[in-house]
């Protein structure tokens, strides 16, 4: 189906991506669901190598609740871990807090963080809540597994959708996309607050400029042209319109180099800017391929 290529004032079956919506933490806590794909969903930001804990108002819960039930069903379900009394003590106290409250207590306060923090522990000492509120924790290995299974299917639907559409096939675009919603969530950026297919607010007339843009600024193969003009399509189709999450989808499908001799006069910016453009197009290969996403994408809002 070429949904471009629809008679003017028709509009696809937008609703048809998307699967039921997603439950909120409240309906998992009570057990209406067994479904961790709003849970996932709150940690797909997190860097999973990082070794410092994570809080709570890192998550990206607003879409489910609150940052505090989508902390307590992570631990519940076991995609998070609570910090131990020491570790958490070691996080949000100062040596200095520490070693105060020690002398305090009459306690010897030499040692490094951690032994402080543990003799703190022994001592009885507990958090106070009143200046430390924050809820700590790390990701378990179910945790991290369930973020990397999240990415890896994520990269698949991208490119499914892509092969798709350097053929303009849209049902498969679609049908990689809603694969993917139905396992973890929304490909579309908006979350759960939008639930029709993405580029509802989106004018057909954009999909019609990315589908015929001769992109004759290139010396690149028709293959090139093919696939960066897909990779732009499937993107819009999941409300991505910036240019470096399209760059990235690109580089995955296609090891070719941008070859576009006047790159910089495309654009009407000042001689300053210009020049560090070219310094970082002459530095990186992507970055260029980046400017160029963006000029495209400039001309699919303007010229649509």
């Amino acid at each position: 189906m070429n949904i471009a290529g629809q008679q003017s004032g028709e509009r696809a079956d937008y609703k048809r991506l998307y699967p039921a919506a997603l439950p909120t933490f409240d309906e998992i806590a009570e057990e209406e669901h067994n479904d961790r794909r709003a849970l996932v969903y709150t940690l797909i930001r997190l860097n999973t190598e990082r070794a410092s804990p994570f809080s709570a108002e890192e998550l990206s819960a607003l879409d489910f609740g609150t940052a505090k039930a989508a902390y307590d069903l992570l631990v519940k379900k076991g995609l998070a871990e609570k910090l131990s009394p020491v570790e958490e003590i070691a996080a949000l106290m100062s040596k200095d807090e520490m070693k105060a409250a020690l002398i305090r207590r009459g306690i010897s306060d030499k040692g490094k963080k951690q032994r402080v923090a543990e003799k703190l522990v022994d001592s009885g000492y507990r958090i106070d809540r009143r200046k430390h509120r924050e809820r700590l924790f790390r990701l378990s290995e179910s945790g991290v597994e369930a973020v990397g299974q999240y990415f890896k299917d994520w990269q698949e639907a991208v490119k499914r959708a892509i092969a798709a559409l350097e053929t303009l096939d849209y049902d498969e675009a679609i049908s990689a996309y809603r694969i993917f919603d139905s396992k973890w969530g929304f490909a579309h950026t908006s979350g759960k607050k939008h639930t029709i297919f993405a580029h509802y607010d989106i004018p057909q007339s954009r999909f019609t400029f990315l589908e015929r843009y001769p992109m004759r600024e290139l010396n690149n193969t028709e293959s090139f042209k093919r696939t960066l003009r897909a990779c732009l399509l499937a993107g819009l189709m999941r409300g991505c319109q910036d240019s470096w999450p399209l760059r990235n989808d690109f580089e995955s499908v296609c090891k070719e180099k941008l070859n576009c001799p006047r790159l910089l006069n495309l654009f009407d910016y000042d001689r300053n800017v210009l020049e560090e453009m070219k310094r970082q197009a002459d530095f990186d290969a992507g970055n260029a391929l980046q400017y160029y996403i963006s000029h495209v994408e400039y001309l699919s809002r303007h010229r649509a």
